[in-house]
């Protein structure tokens, strides 16, 4: 049965029929063992893996969902209310304003759902009783209780469309290399469901939403696997070189690298400098639509000229000089029909030229194509929003038109953007939310420092993903500290201006990268091999580490929400930094309308420091809302020892600002 409109009657319709449907297969005794781990179950009933019934266990999930009342989704009318209007950061009169309230979960279905319930230390792509073993719609809907306990409110989906084979790498694929926008990885769907897999995505939308979880869905839109299903109809969508060239990145000179940089960094984009003329010319015109056929995985055609072509994979966009080998599974798209651009490089992928932009030689049905993409998602299955992929490299033209098309049909629709920095150009076009680069420099104290300031002096821009971590970055458990960094870095991550973000597997202190794309040095890349990555390949997080939601990941949400007048509201219009009596000690305010809050952190993961805040305090003592600690007020300053890694956080309501 396939899903239809999100807005049809009853909006557990599919989620019923799951539940039905697991009962009325499920009578009898299991085939076999199936195990699940205590933090699928609810809370304190275990701290160790269960054998259960898989057929009960799923019904019984399911079943639980529907029998409870609806959870108001964030930025709903009971779900925290409304923000200030007029915050032009959340694009005031713009949908997706919710997403200055999210606190997210960032989910891989296929690793994060991944359990050996078998027990045999392996991790089968479906056992011998028909279940999987790595991640499916179903397993995702069992982690919602255990995503709920964390404190998130928002689900961040990586793309979990169908997966190419030209290139693949591993054995099982990158979920960026999309085959079929429109199709889902079938290894998503549980075949015992009896449902197919749209039905299945959409049962699981339906229990996320029940329980006042909003998705974002992640999608590459900047590029498709090599074998993408558009390529027999629509072979101008894309780029291709002769078979006999061997492709390679571009390459520039000395000279023309610091041009292009600053150039780049003025703003100035006129005449940026173009890749050698033997890479130019390794690219031709698209082949005749009726001489493309599939030769295994790779499609082929012919020019008018007779030359037999092929579509060449991608690489890395930034800088002009990386060196980052070819991305063999994917291909960019040809978002513009400029023969003066007949060919990928950095300044038609993340600073497009000037003059290319002003040509109105936009691929309109390729943009058009890709809104109907979006829509779909949004309308057939009820998504919050999207994650732009590269959204740096986006036509500005085609992100407006993107953005208010989409809204059109569902006005409170998020636009996210995977874009290292936050810019004036992203409130322009409507985007509610930036990745940023927090990620890349909160285990360097001083960087992390100059990250705060820059937040402190450019209030109104979109809010970014507050994490020491992603699936492209090493894990925060192997920065300085280990356990004591993740904790010092997620509560930071509550109170600083921005959207808390939880990569999944960081409350379970997992080790393993996702993907080694960015901040890894040549040691660290050594030790993991592309094909040995989770992004790849089959892999399970560390479900058994841990035996019950972490309450330092809790903690300091609860206050956050109990403070939401100077932590949400304005957003980011009330931060600022002050002293903390010691260069290791980061200290900042947060001002609302019942007053200010005061945070103080010990960015030294080894060494206790006495931090010293001096303001108008009132009171000669202020307890840390995070622990049992109090500070004494001596003179005019509030003192106190912090441990490594500690950070306190206290309440001066108004008429005791700082």
């Amino acid at each position: 049965m396939s899903p239809k409109p999100a807005d049809a009657l009853d909006t557990l319709r599919h989620l019923r029929l799951l539940h039905d449907s697991l009962l009325l297969r499920g009578g009898g005794t299991p085939a076999g063992r199936y195990t699940v781990p205590a933090l699928w179950l609810p809370p304190g009933r275990t701290t160790r893996p269960v054998d259960v019934n898989p057929y009960e266990f799923y019904a019984g999930v399911t079943g639980s969902i529907i029998g409870t009342g609806p959870v108001p989704l964030v930025g709903k009318s009971g779900a925290g209310g409304p923000l200030e209007t007029g915050d032009r950061s959340r694009g005031a009169g713009q949908g997706g304003r919710w997403s200055a309230e999210a606190v997210v979960y960032n989910m891989m279905v296929r690793l994060t759902c991944a359990y050996d319930h078998v027990g045999d230390g392996e991790l089968s792509l479906q056992n011998g009783c028909g279940w999987r073993e790595g991640g499916s719609f179903l397993k995702a809907i069992a982690i919602l209780s255990h995503i709920s306990s964390l404190g998130a409110n928002t689900i961040h989906l990586l793309p979990v469309q169908e997966i190419g084979h030209d290139g693949r790498r591993g054995n099982l694929g990158s979920p960026y290399a999309v085959k079929d926008p429109m199709a889902f990885d079938p290894a998503l769907g549980e075949p015992n469901t009896g449902l197919d897999i749209g039905s299945q995505f959409a049962a699981f939308l339906e229990a996320a939403h029940h329980r006042g979880i909003r998705v974002i869905l992640e999608l590459p839109l900047r590029t498709l696997s090599k074998d993408c299903v558009w390529v027999r109809d629509h072979p101008e969508w894309f780029y291709w070189i002769t078979q006999v060239a061997a492709f390679r990145p571009p390459t520039f000179t000395d000279g023309d690298i610091r041009r292009a940089t600053e150039k780049i960094e003025s703003g100035n984009h006129e005449n940026l400098p173009a890749p050698a003329q033997s890479y130019r010319e390794m690219f031709t015109e698209s082949p005749d639509p009726g001489s493309i056929t599939i030769e295994g995985d790779r499609w082929t055609g012919t020019t008018a000229d007779g030359r037999k072509v092929v579509i060449p994979g991608a690489f890395a966009d930034w800088p002009p000089d990386d060196h980052q080998p070819v991305w063999d599974d994917v291909t960019y798209l040809k978002y513009h029909q400029d023969e003066r651009f007949n060919y990928p490089a950095y300044n038609t992928i993340r600073m497009y030229d000037s003059s290319l932009l002003a040509g109105g030689t936009g691929t309109i049905p390729l943009w058009e194509k890709i809104e109907n993409v979006v829509a779909h998602y949004a309308t057939v299955y009820g998504i919050d929003g999207l994650m732009i992929d590269m959204a740096h490299a986006m036509p500005g033209e085609m992100a407006v038109n993107l953005i208010r098309n989409v809204r059109e049909i569902h006005p409170d629709f998020a636009f996210w953007a995977e874009d290292f920095s936050r810019n004036e150009d992203q409130v322009r076009l409507g985007f509610n939310a930036a990745l940023g680069g927090q990620w890349a420099c909160q285990h360097r104290t001083g960087d992390f420092v100059d990250m705060l300031d820059w937040l402190a002096r450019t209030p109104g821009l979109p809010p970014h993903l507050a994490t020491p971590e992603t699936h492209n970055t090493p894990r925060a458990i192997i920065r300085p500290g280990g356990e004591r960094f993740c904790r010092y870095a997620w509560t930071i991550s509550c109170f600083i201006p921005g959207i808390p973000f939880i990569h999944s597997g960081f409350e379970l202190y997992e080790q393993r990268p996702v993907n080694t794309g960015l901040g890894f040095t040549a040691d660290q890349l050594s030790l993991f091999p592309p094909e040995s990555l989770p992004l790849f390949s089959a892999h399970r997080l560390r479900w058994d580490a841990v035996t019950a939601p972490p309450d330092w990941m809790s903690r300091p949400l609860a206050v956050r929400e109990r403070f939401r007048d100077r932590i949400l509201a304005g957003h980011d219009a009330g931060f600022r930094l002050i002293s903390g009596g010691d260069p290791r000690i980061i200290a900042f305010v947060r001002t609302g309308s019942g007053g200010d809050l005061i945070v103080a952190a010990n960015a030294d993961m080894e060494t206790r420091v006495n931090a010293a805040l001096a303001a108008e305090f009132k009171s000669p003592e202020y307890p840390d809302l995070l622990s049992e600690s109090v500070f004494q007020v001596v003179h005019g300053v509030l003192s106190g020892i912090l441990e490594p890694g500690q950070v306190v956080v206290f309440d001066l309501p108004t008429g005791e600002r700082v």
